[in-house]
């Protein structure tokens, strides 16, 4: 039988980590709520293995730039079928898509090394360049026409417009 002496601070500790979570969680939904898609900002956030605003931009910027590769890569597939009427639309979107993924490695290295308070300027003027670079994409198939990187152009916007505003919040 636990003494009630034994029983209080072991009742405190739980308190204190029960709460933790919580409070990790509000932080990522008070961020949330300022992005154009709070469900998709809400999975990339919760990947973080902190809950630092820091953390979170790293998170954050990690987490486009592995989307911004494997669109690259999927790109890169399209670019090999010849027949193809999107191949002209594909060849610019290739070149926007090394550009967001160079600006996130870009703000990655600079988040490796300063404090992200010291850098969110730069930081927020990459993920601009993604958001852009997505929009970029996206208007280079003619006239609206469905193609096969409709999903991706939105999720590498939204990526961008996620960074934002961790950075505006740091």
């Amino acid at each position: 039988m636990v003494s009630i002496s034994a029983a209080i601070p072991i009742t405190l500790c739980l308190l204190i980590f029960s709460a933790k979570p919580n409070t990790c969680q509000k932080t990522i939904e008070a961020l949330c709520a300022n992005t154009i898609d709070p469900g998709f900002c809400r999975r990339v956030l919760a990947a973080s293995p902190t809950q630092s605003p820091d953390g979170l931009l790293k998170a954050a910027v990690s987490q486009a730039a592995a989307d911004a590769v494997a669109t690259g890569d999927l790109i890169k597939s399209l670019l090999n079928q010849p027949n193809d009427p999107n191949l002209v639309a594909y060849s610019q979107c290739s070149n926007y898509y090394s550009a967001a993924v160079a600006a996130l490695d870009a703000a990655s290295q600079l988040l490796g090394s300063r404090p992200a308070a010291d850098v969110k300027n730069d930081v927020a003027s990459a993920a601009s360049t993604v958001q852009k670079d997505g929009d970029h994409c996206e208007a280079s198939f003619d006239n609206g026409a469905k193609h096969a990187l409709s999903s991706e152009n939105r999720r590498l916007k939204i990526h961008g417009n996620i960074i934002s505003v961790v950075c505006d919040a740091i």
